[in-house]
C-alpha cells in the first residue's frame, strides 16, 4: 500500500507535466501575432498556473531522471541539464504570460518567481545530490557554469553580441535598459538570498539531528558551508561585473532623465496609473533598479518563501510540513 501511494502522485504528474505543456504551446500559438496588454485572461493564467509550477516541476525532473537508473555521476548529470531546460521552458511561458498581463518592458517583479525558485532547487540539489567537498573538480565547474550563466543572461550578451556583430544596429531604448537592470537586480537577490537560506536549513536540520544523536559527525555540515561560501564569493564578484556592464549602459538613462516622461509607453492613455507604479517619475533614474526592490520588498519576501517551501516540498506531506518532511 505504501509503494502504491509513493507511485500514485509519480504517474499523475507524469501524464499531468506534458499534457499542461502542451496546452500551453497550443495557447501561445493562438495568441501569436495579438498585442495585448493587461490582460485579465493571462493574470488568471499566472496566479493559477505560473506561481503553482515550482510545486511540482523540479521534483517532477528529480523523479522521472532517477527513474531511468543510469550510474549516480551520470544521474546527477542528467538531472542538471534536464533541470536547466525544464526551467528555460518554464521562463519562456512566464515571459510571455507577465508580457500579456502587463506589459513590454515594465513590471519586471513578477518574473522574480522563477529567479527565486530557480536558485532554491538548484542549491538544494547541489546539498543532496551533491555532497563533494571545495576539492572536488566538478563543483568548480559548476561554480564557473552558474556564475557564466548568470553573468551573459544579466549582462545582454547576446545584445552585445548582435551590437558587435551589425554595428549599425539601433541600441535598445532607455525603457528596455531600465528593465534589464532591475531583471538584473532581481537575480542577485534571488541568488544571495537562496545561498543564504539552503545552508541555514541544512543547519538546522543537523542541530535536530546532534541532539538525538550522539557524536554525531560535524563534517558534512562544515564542507556543506565552505561550498556556499564559495559559490556566495563568486556571485557577488560577478555581481560586480555585471554592475560595470550595466554602469556603462546605464549612460542611455541619464541621457533620457531629461526627457524621462517618454520613457512610458503612452503618456496620455488610461493606463498611466499602472505605468508609474513600476517606474518613479524623477531624477536619479539610475537608482530606479534598487527603488524596485524597495517598492516591491514585501511581494518579494512573500515570493521566496513561498519558492523555499515548494523546493523542499515532499510528496504529498501538507505543505506546512515541508521541512519536516524533507528532513526524515
Amino acid at each position: 500500500a505504501a509503494s502504491a501511494l509513493e507511485k500514485a502522485p509519480r504517474s499523475t504528474l507524469d501524464s499531468l507535466v506534458p499534457l499542461g505543456a502542451l496546452v500551453i504551446v497550443l495557447l501561445m500559438l493562438l495568441d501569436s501575432g495579438k498585442s495585448l496588454e493587461f490582460s485579465i485572461p493571462h493574470l488568471v493564467c499566472y496566479n493559477l498556473l505560473c506561481l503553482r509550477i515550482p510545486d511540482v516541476l523540479g521534483h517532477w525532473v528529480v523523479t522521472t531522471v532517477t527513474g531511468l537508473q543510469m550510474s549516480p555521476g551520470t544521474t546527477t548529470t542528467a538531472i542538471s541539464f534536464a533541470y536547466m531546460a525544464a526551467m528555460q521552458g518554464y521562463l519562456v511561458v512566464l515571459k510571455w504570460v507577465c508580457r500579456h498581463m502587463s506589459a513590454p518592458d515594465m513590471f519586471p517583479r513578477f518574473q522574480f518567481v522563477a529567479q527565486m525558485y530557480y536558485y532554491l532547487f538548484w542549491y538544494m540539489m547541489l546539498m543532496v545530490l551533491a555532497p563533494g567537498g571545495v576539492d572536488d573538480r566538478n563543483f568548480w565547474l559548476m561554480v564557473f557554469f552558474l556564475n557564466g550563466v548568470s553573468l551573459a543572461s544579466n549582462a545582454g550578451i547576446l545584445n552585445l553580441t548582435r551590437a558587435f556583430l551589425r554595428p549599425g544596429s539601433v541600441p535598445d531604448p532607455p525603457l528596455k535598459v531600465l528593465f534589464d537592470s532591475k531583471l538584473a537586480v532581481q537575480d542577485q537577490l534571488a541568488d544571495v538570498v537562496s545561498l543564504l537560506v539552503v545552508p541555514a536549513i541544512a543547519t538546522s536540520f543537523h542541530i535536530c539531528t546532534s541532539l538525538r544523536v550522539p557524536n554525531y559527525p560535524i563534517g558534512p555540515l562544515l564542507s556543506l558551508w565552505q561550498r556556499f561560501l564559495v559559490l556566495l564569493l563568486a556571485r557577488l564578484l560577478s555581481g560586480l561585473l555585471t554592475e560595470e556592464i550595466f554602469r556603462r549602459r546605464v549612460d542611455v538613462l541619464n541621457k533620457a532623465e531629461a526627457l524621462e516622461l517618454q520613457l512610458l509607453p503612452i503618456d496620455d492613455s488610461q493606463n498611466r496609473t499602472r505605468y508609474l507604479s513600476d517606474i518613479c517619475i524623477g531624477p536619479k533614474l539610475a537608482l530606479e533598479a534598487m527603488r524596485n526592490i524597495e517598492r516591491c520588498e514585501l511581494y518579494f519576501a512573500t515570493v521566496a518563501v513561498v519558492c523555499t517551501f515548494s523546493v523542499f516540498q515532499k510528496g504529498d506531506w501538507p505543505t506546512r510540513y515541508a521541512f519536516i518532511a524533507f528532513g526524515m
